[in-house]
């Protein structure tokens, strides 16, 4: 410990004493430099290079680029990731949350900032650790078509795109449809579970995949209508989402006591989701405006599930209308956010075969939130206050509850470089809708996942420390973070008397979360040679009804970007999160990752391979800490270990003028409420 605190004091002070003598220009709330972050009471601001730009061939790319702190982006899974015990991660752009086609289609030269809000504000929804709103120009003439093709050289995946945008005048009109597709054979998981049975023996089960094949199509259209000129904006937007697992077969080795069995496993899961989204803006004073967004969606999902001669079907159809109404007013003195949101969601899933249940599920909620955000002197603050009040209803369960919500964030300059920022969070935590389900399906032959109708939100509050550094070649930021969940929505393990094991989720006694962390951005050579380095310290109390596991971890991130010519090269490694929930100890595997990027004019093309080093991928690690269930869970895969895919873009455009963006709100659904295995 005291090593990884002197590495931790020696990294930090040999940076900040080498960019001592940069210099900077501050004006009132915004810092003028040649320094790429700016520090905002509740958001950092970055402004990517030229270089980032130009070398970058998506969203996901240039986000990746950022090296934003805690986010992990995967441009080849597409996907943006935060630690498990940090709460989930949004993306939007300019404020409209964004989907995959978004971020793949997105005109990174209209790019003109990525705010970072690591502690988001009560207008940005539940159950969120991050949200990245990325602003652009936006385009008023001209046109733009592209496309994306992504294909993996040592496995069967591919991830295309095609899209295209035409405007004129106050209009836009744009179009996207994405097709990925994957097969893959590589994987392999294996337990070593050790049960305690009812008459205190031990029996001892390994069981190890002998194969596993998965074959899985998706595909995403979305179309998109936009009219606005300085006084407001209309837009609206269908979208439709298709995922069918085509294939999700295991072949499994079961050894116990009596000798050696065998399962066969099969999940085929298929899903469509149209989707509209109504969206209206309005300035209706030189300070005042009006944001007005309605999205309705429809999740319809057919899954199978079999073990050996175990098997259910289960059918079902979830609808769901999401609302809000957003007020803002710039006064002198401080700017005032007013906000209303109402949801409303319906679940009906029927279950047959082995598992036969139906489950109707209501649940809604009404959130109204008030902000203000200004300065008294250099203090700079943003202060937030709401109500939210949740109906949930399923059989004979009906239960209403009310919570209290708020969040401050101060921000002091200490000097030009120096800034001491504060955040407080208390909010209501909620479940989801698959574990609030009253129904049971069977793991295996000794293991039943269960729903819990009778959990409920808990009170989650959050307290945040920073230290932060910033000087045009180098930002540094420490903190220190805690979260207190009282009465939190916790794993749940016991043994019935016929000796199977229930696995589901309570409200139980308390979790506590504590980290100190530090991340690093400096120019080794500016616009040309960066590198970024994240370490986070951090310990994790679990107090169950029935057990108490205390974890500490080390987690940390690396990354090296080079800009030479129309080349650019990245060098990424991650040593994998490491955390306790309940009673999982959970660590991800390590990941090397290698990429190199020619740009020319509107093509680029790009060579990426993760997992570098490693034949066999370490993808995760799971040991199950129960007193009945002692259990280590192991997933490897052959086909994510030095996984090489070369991706190649290309974009065509006219015409094209920009002007600054307007809009602010959207919306989406993806819960399902089915539960799996």
């Amino acid at each position: 410990m005291m090593k990884l605190l002197f590495f931790f004091a020696f990294h930090f002070s040999f940076f900040t004493l080498s960019a001592q003598s940069e210099k900077s220009v501050q004006l009132d709330e915004v810092k003028i430099n040649s320094a790429r972050v700016v520090e905002k009471p509740d958001r950092k601001i970055f402004f990517p290079t030229s270089q980032q730009l130009e070398s970058s061939t998506s969203g996901f790319s240039l986000l990746s680029k950022l090296s934003l702190p805690y986010l992990t982006v995967n441009e080849v899974a597409l996907t943006i990731t935060a630690p498990a015990t940090m709460g989930g991660v949004q993306v939007r752009i300019n404020d409209v949350i964004a989907s995959t086609n978004d971020l793949l289609s997105l005109d990174l030269q209209a790019v003109q900032r990525v705010e970072y809000i690591d502690r988001p504000g009560l207008r940005y929804g539940e159950d969120l650790g991050f949200v990245i709103n990325i602003i652009t120009r936006r385009a008023e003439s001209g046109y733009v078509l592209g496309t994306r093709i992504a294909q993996s050289i040592t496995s069967l995946i591919n991830n295309d795109m095609v899209y295209g945008k035409y405007n004129v005048g106050k209009s836009e009109w744009s179009i996207d449809y994405n097709l990925a597709y994957s097969n893959l054979k590589g994987t392999r998981n294996e337990e070593q579970t050790d049960y305690r049975l009812a008459d205190g023996s031990i029996y001892h089960v390994q069981r190890r995949d002998l194969s596993h094949h998965t074959q899985q199509l998706g595909q995403n259209l979305q179309l998109r209508y936009n009219l606005s000129d300085s006084l407001r904006v209309f837009q609206t937007t269908l979208r439709g989402k298709l995922s069918d697992i085509k294939k999700s077969r295991i072949h499994r080795e079961i050894s116990t006591p009596e000798g050696l069995s065998y399962a066969d496993i099969n999940s085929p899961d298929k899903s469509a989701s149209p989707a509209l989204d109504i969206y209206y803006f309005r300035h209706l004073a030189p300070h005042q405006s009006l944001t007005l967004n309605a999205v309705g969606t429809y999740i319809g999902s057919d899954y199978d599930y079999s073990y050996n001669d175990y098997a259910f079907h289960t059918d079902g159809s979830a609808y769901s209308l999401q609302t809000e109404a957003l007020y803002e007013n710039l006064l002198k003195s401080f700017t005032l956010s007013a906000g209303l949101q109402w949801n409303q969601k319906y679940t009906d899933n029927r279950y047959t075969g082995s598992a036969v249940a139906q489950t109707g599920i209501r649940r809604g909620d009404v959130n109204a939130f008030t902000q203000i955000q200004g300065s008294l002197a250099q203090l700079q603050y943003v202060a937030n206050i709401g109500m939210c009040h949740q109906h949930y209803h399923q059989g004979d369960y009906q239960r209403n509850n009310q919570f209290f919500r708020s969040k401050l964030s101060l921000s002091y300059p200490l000097s030009s470089f120096w800034s001491l920022n504060y955040d407080f969070s208390y909010k209501p935590y909620l479940s989801i809708l698959a574990a609030t389900s009253d129904v049971g399906v069977m793991r295996n032959e000794r293991e039943v996942n269960l729903g819990n109708p009778d959990c409920r939100s808990c009170r989650q509050m959050e307290h945040t420390l920073s230290l932060d550094f910033e000087s045009p070649h180098l930002y540094n930021s420490f903190s220190a973070f805690y979260r207190g969940n009282r009465h939190a929505y916790m794993q749940k393990i016991f043994r019935t008397a016929d000796n199977l094991f229930v696995f589901t989720r309570a409200n139980q006694r308390d979790i506590k979360f504590f980290y100190l962390s530090n991340y690093t951005n400096y120019q080794i050579i500016p616009d040309h040679l960066i590198a970024t380095f994240n370490i986070m310290l951090a310990r994790m109390w679990n107090y169950g009804d029935d057990y108490t596991h205390c974890y500490t971890a080390c987690n940390y991130q690396a990354m090296l970007q080079a800009y030479v010519g129309r080349f650019s090269f990245d060098a990424s490694f991650d040593n994998g999160y490491r955390f306790l929930e309940g009673e999982s100890n959970g660590i991800n595997g390590s990941d090397l990752t290698l990429s190199a990027t020619y740009k020319h004019k509107a093509m680029s093309l790009s060579l990426a391979c993760q997992g570098c080093f490693t034949s066999n991928h370490l993808g995760n690690r799971t040991l199950v800490l129960n007193r009945d269930v002692h259990k280590q869970f192991t997933s490897r895969s052959t086909d994510y270990g030095n996984l090489l895919t070369l991706t190649f873009t290309y974009r065509f455009s006219q015409g094209r003028k920009y002007q600054s963006p307007t809009q602010r709100l959207n919306h989406s659904d993806s819960d399902s409420g089915i539960l799996k295995n």
